[in-house]
């Protein structure tokens, strides 16, 4: 509690000093320059243009008038100078600004020679700048929110999972997955630069988006009504993550950071195992699967066999021994967690063209532990029972080391004016090491005497690569047709190598007489299993416009085009058991482990005599359901009018064909789908005035079976610790969408919304409890509804008094009500429990209720700023339960993150954040009788950081 309220008490400060910033600077002085910025040659207003004083950071952006306000101006005479990309710099000298005067100006810029007039920076204004991207919001065809790079380093975002709290509807699962709008992974489309990502996930389609650097990264822009030029697959978003393009004179900026948190830094009892060289964030050698073992094929001889027979006897000795004897965690060493990056661009000359480039490398090391979780399994036994019955109740110590890195190389060519083409390529690699002990009661099947204690280690190896072509063609003698091109080859893979599993019971209430038992039918063996996901896609598509002339006005266009789309997936898993030692090895447990499984106790033990005696074995446990190979296909083709009705009404809609061709199977069973989709859309955009639209959108969205949800064989899923059996019956389910927006964006930088949304699904898939032991499946329910009301707004202070032009608030916050139909399956054993159970639930992962809140201050001329930042989400559900049993629901997490930056010289600037500053904790529970049962439950702690940028 005290560290909770010296934690509020050190913010509170700062912004009392930023305030008192502010207020000393407006006493320095208090003129303000103002005007308006246009193009000298078709007298255009110059909507982005930037105005600075010469010689100081003070300046602003024109806003969509050509308009500029340049606040607090101390009293002096100064160099007014006016740009933009494309334009020659205009020069206003002898500029005199005195106290409580305003000085106004009419700036003319002229457009200047090609050379100079590259398109590449005015890219780099909408990719970066909040300003910018809400400009893009407002002339877009669609609904779309969107995420700056400003945006996300303001914020203290490490990466896009971080960035993506922040979209109005958004929330983000485990750290790792987007949920748009309640709507998860089925019903999202995640994209990076336009081209749709493989998954890294053997159960669902989610892309995890904590693989991606925030320093990598220009902007996020979520789309959230369907046009038919995007994929159909899509209906809570399709979120496009573009990375950053080359910049328009020479870069170099480099990083350096470190981070604290009392509750896993710094501490010598943080969990870990020797896992090998874990710094590069991959699987080396010591966890990968021993040689003699790499060949799937391999027979391993079976003891019962092998002790009449001394060459199986041999060979089953040689395998036993292949693995270490680590199977528990340790104590070890935990330092400060650590960040670094660089980035280099330039542009040069290349047969008299201009060529940029951009060089980006990033790399985070991390550590997380908590020693205070806790995690329970909850049923009920009797429909009048007046609380739940404990199943099992174990504490949770739990440490992860995370390692992520990123290199980005982007290369874009201009021919000239009209011809462009780009090369981008993106690598990201991510390595996380988890060492965890549960110790408890596990009172289903263990008497209450005894502990139960189960050990993992883990390491899991998730690595993305991606490479894009890219083209955009304008032909002025054509009609000014439009062709932009794409093609993208992509690769994930998740690899899992020995995940160990070691689980005992002993006796709690004789110490010295512990009697440890390894080997139960209730438990599992001590076992470890490697697991190698690899997915990847290609996709090769072209999109072309033709402008044409209707009422006079030029901004209307004929769009059409199409795309081919190939994915393929294959997966295996590996698993290996201890068998129990012989009777006659005399081979106990007493506590050691690494003892325990040590070469001397391990494979042959005595071979003096037949039949021969075996220390503890180990058996290969194969399935059918131990691999499966999948593809997926999609061919698609549209065509669409964006087209000016009015001088206030415009029209975007058309249609988009999508053929689908799915198929997976393993050597036993195989599975397929096929079906043929017609998408339409509809978009109406009206300008109520200049700077405020009415949207109003109806689209029909497909959202299909992943490839391992199709598969008619059975896997088993250690997070939910039971079996899943794919459904080859499986229906793609079909979405009528319906949205109307509000937007005004009265400043530039300023927004205010309000969105209302409905979403009608015709057999939505959800993954259904099929029997007794937990066992899943996937099957199409008749409906599902989701409705909603957005809200948002950002908006500088000064509109409340002048003093306050440096500070900015902006919240957005998201009402959803998600009805799906429990599957005719699941309801046989609820009702065996409640006749009157309702047959409705609500989508799993949504939120009732989304809140973002941010409050800014930005002091250009002290080169200070700082950000405040709230985001809480409703209870959420997260499990389905068997039978009358409560499901399981993850409370509200609320957090609070606030971050500190100030620029030391030039070229230099400080940054501190804190995060997580209430230490809220991660609960989810099961509610009964007005009673909360815990299922899991555990806190971040606090962390602290420091990070200096260099910077040309």
């Amino acid at each position: 509690m005290n560290r909770h309220l010296f934690t509020v008490h050190m913010v509170c400060i700062m912004y009392v000093l930023a305030f008192a910033c502010s207020l000393q600077a407006q006493d320095i002085g208090k003129g303000t320059i103002t005007g308006n910025v246009v193009d000298g040659s078709t007298g255009e207003d110059m909507v982005g243009a930037v105005v600075r004083l010469d010689g100081t950071r003070l300046g602003a952006v024109c806003d969509i008038e050509g308009k500029f306000v340049i606040p607090s101006v101390p009293v002096g005479t100064y160099t007014v100078i006016a740009g933009m990309v494309g334009y020659s710099e205009t020069r206003i000298d002898s500029v005199i600004v005195g106290k409580n005067k305003t000085v106004t100006l009419a700036i003319t810029i002229n457009p200047e020679a090609f050379e100079v007039k590259e398109v590449t920076v005015k890219a780099r204004a909408i990719q970066e700048t909040e300003a910018s991207v809400l400009k893009e919001r407002q002339e877009s065809e669609a609904v779309t929110d969107a995420v700056s790079a400003e945006a996300i380093s303001k914020a203290g975002g490490s990466n896009v999972a971080d960035a993506m709290k922040q979209v109005t509807g958004t929330t983000v699962v485990e750290g790792k997955s987007v949920v748009v709008r309640g709507l998860g992974d089925r019903y999202m489309n995640i994209q990076l630069n336009g081209s749709e990502l493989p998954s890294t996930s053997q159960y669902n389609q989610t892309v995890q988006v904590d693989l991606f650097p925030s320093n990598l990264i220009s902007n996020i822009v979520t789309q959230k009504t369907f046009t038919p030029d995007k994929p159909g697959s899509f209906t809570g978003g399709a979120v496009n993550i573009e990375t950053k393009s080359f910049p328009e004179k020479p870069t170099l900026t480099v990083s350096l950071g470190t981070s604290y948190n009392p509750q896993s830094n710094l501490t010598g009892d943080y969990l870990t195992y020797n896992a090998g060289t874990t710094w590069t964030g991959t699987a080396g050698e010591k966890i990968e699967i021993p040689g003699i073992l790499a060949d799937p094929d391999v027979e391993i001889p079976r003891a019962t066999v092998a002790r009449r027979d001394k060459d199986l006897a041999y060979e089953l000795d040689s395998y036993s021994k292949v693995f270490n004897n680590t199977m528990k965690p340790s104590n070890g060493y935990a330092g400060l967690n650590q960040s670094y990056a660089v980035s280099l661009g330039n542009q040069y000359k290349l047969f008299g063209s201009p060529l940029g480039i951009l060089g980006s490398l990033s790399y985070a090391r991390s550590f997380v532990s908590y020693d205070d979780g806790y995690v329970g399994l909850w049923k009920l036994t009797d429909p009048k029972a007046p609380e739940l019955s404990e199943y099992m109740q174990l504490t949770d110590y739990k440490s992860t080391e995370d390692v992520l890195w990123g290199g980005l190389l982007d290369l874009a060519y201009r021919f000239n004016e009209n011809h462009k083409i780009g090369i981008n390529s993106l690598v990201s690699q991510n390595g996380e090491k988890t060492a965890r002990i549960l110790s408890g009661t596990y009172r289903e099947n263990i008497s209450v005497d005894r502990t139960f204690e189960p050990n993992v280690l883990s390491y899991n190896d998730r690595f993305l690569r991606t490479i894009q072509f890219s083209g955009d063609h304008k032909f002025p003698g054509l009609a000014g047709i439009r062709v932009e091109w794409r093609h993208s080859s992509s690769k994930t893979s998740q690899n899992e190598p020995d995940l160990r599993y070691f689980t005992y019971t002993y006796n709690t209430e004789e110490p010295d007489n512990p009697n440890y038992n390894l080997y139960n039918n209730y438990f599992q063996r001590p076992t470890r299993t490697f697991r190698k996901l690899t997915e990847s896609t290609g996709e090769t598509g072209a999109d072309i416009s033709v402008p044409f002339k209707f009422r006079n006005e030029e901004k209307n266009s004929i769009k059409f085009g199409g795309q081919i789309s190939r994915k393929e997936r294959s997966f295996v898993q590996r698993q290996f058991e201890y068998q129990k030692p012989d009777d006659k090895t005399n081979i106990i447990y007493t506590g050691d482990s690494a003892d325990y499984f040590s070469e001397s106790h391990l494979g042959l033990i005595d071979s003096t005599k037949t039949p021969y005696v075996f220390g503890l074995t180990i058996i290969e446990l194969k399935y059918p359901s131990s691999l499966y190979n999948g593809n997926q296909n999609i061919d698609t083709g549209y065509g669409m009018i964006d087209i000016g009705l009015t001088s206030k009404l415009r029209f975007i809609g058309g249609l988009r064909y999508e053929a689908t061709d799915m198929s997976v199977e393993n050597p036993e069973t195989k599975g397929t789908v096929k079906v043929n989709d017609t998408l339409p859309s509809v978009n109406l955009v009206y300008e109520l005035i200049s700077d405020m639209n009415l949207r109003l959108a109806w689209s029909r969205t497909v959202a299909r079976p992943t490839i391992r949800e199709m598969a008619p064989y059975a896997t088993y899923d250690f997070g939910a610790g039971a079996f899943v059996v794919g459904n080859p019956d499986l229906k793609r389910t079909l979405i009528t969408n319906y949205d109307i927006r509000w937007e005004w964006f009265f400043r530039t930088g300023e927004v205010l919304s309000a969105s209302l949304f409905v979403k009608d699904m015709k057999n939505p898939i959800e993954r259904v409890i099929v029997d007794y032991d937990g066992q899943t499946t996937f099957s199409n329910v008749e409906e599902a509804r989701v409705t909603g009301l957005e809200l948002e707004t950002r908006s500088a202070l000064d509109l409340l008094h002048s003093s306050l032009a440096n500070y900015t608030v902006g919240a957005n916050c998201t009402f959803v009500k998600s009805v799906v139909d429990i599957p005719e399956e699941e309801m046989v054993f609820i009702r065996a429990y409640n006749p009157d159970a309702g047959t409705t639930r609500p989508f799993m992962g949504q939120s009732p209720y989304i809140f973002n809140l941010d409050f800014s201050y930005d002091n250009q001329g002290m080169g200070v700023s700082s950000t405040l930042f709230y985001n809480i989400y409703g209870r959420r559900l997260s499990e389905n339960s068997l039978g009358g049993t409560p499901d399981v629901y993850e409370k509200p997490f609320p957090t609070l993150n606030y971050s500190f930056s100030k620029n030391l010289s030039s070229h230099v600037r400080l940054k501190m954040s804190a995060k997580n500053l209430l230490d809220a904790e991660e609960k989810k529970v099961q509610d009964y009788r007005g009673e909360e049962f815990f299922r899991s439950r555990s806190g971040k702690g606090r962390s602290y950081s420091v990070n200096i940028t260099y910077s040309l």
